[in-house]
């Protein structure tokens, strides 16, 4: 109770005498002899002799970070929220990278050390990513997948066979490939061209005479 924590002594001249009793804060009502006027009073007490430790907010990619708090070892959270677009605030952690909060709004906070605490976010959820490649037709579900694969993924139709090739060493490779067998195609082509002229050479006499 707030009297375990201090004692007020009213005296006749309008003097009050405040005695601490062990640490903490407390409130008091006060109501005066003249008008009956009510006086609120706080007070907090402190050991002078104990070591304090400072509280500090961050609040990790976000904006609007509580105040830093010191002068004692134990505190209460701050209940002012940082923001984030696209994120929704968690609490508090002692770790920047954490994902579920050690602390909200209200928690006490003991230290044995000056101590900073991170905001803890939770991305918002949107419309998962999807692409689908116009080259190869690959899909992607990651972003950043699908961009560093869109620089180098171009694929061309070979203009003999018609074929989609990925340029590139397979590309290269095709095309001395399909070349070869077209180079082949044209020479055996031509022998067959030849071998009938000499047929119809030799025929032609008895074509002739019939």
């Amino acid at each position: 109770s707030d009297r375990s924590i201090a004692r007020l002594r009213a005296y006749g001249n309008g003097k009050i005498r405040v005695e601490g009793l062990k640490v903490g804060t407390a409130t008091f009502s006060l109501e005066t002899t003249i008008g009956g006027k009510i006086a609120t009073v706080t007070v907090n007490v402190v050991d002078e002799n104990a070591t304090t430790y400072t509280l500090t907010y961050n609040a990790n990619g976000g904006n609007g970070a509580p105040s830093a708090q010191s002068g004692a070892a134990s505190y209460t959270v701050s209940s002012v929220k940082p923001v984030r677009s696209g994120y929704t605030f968690l609490g508090w952690s002692k770790s920047s990278s954490a994902t579920s909060a050690s602390y909200v709004a209200g928690n006490t906070i003991t230290l044995s050390a000056n101590t900073t605490l991170y905001a803890v976010w939770q991305k918002n959820n949107t419309t998962p990513f999807k692409a689908v490649c116009p080259n190869c037709e690959e899909v992607f579900t990651d972003e950043v997948q699908y961009s560093e694969h869109a620089k180098t993924c171009q694929i061309i139709t070979c203009e003999k066979c018609g074929e989609k090739i990925t340029v590139g060493s397979a590309y290269e490779e095709h095309m001395a490939s399909c070349g070869n067998n077209e180079e082949s195609g044209g020479i055996l082509e031509s022998i067959w061209s030849f071998i009938q002229a000499i047929i119809n050479f030799i025929l032609l006499p008895i074509r002739i005479f019939f």
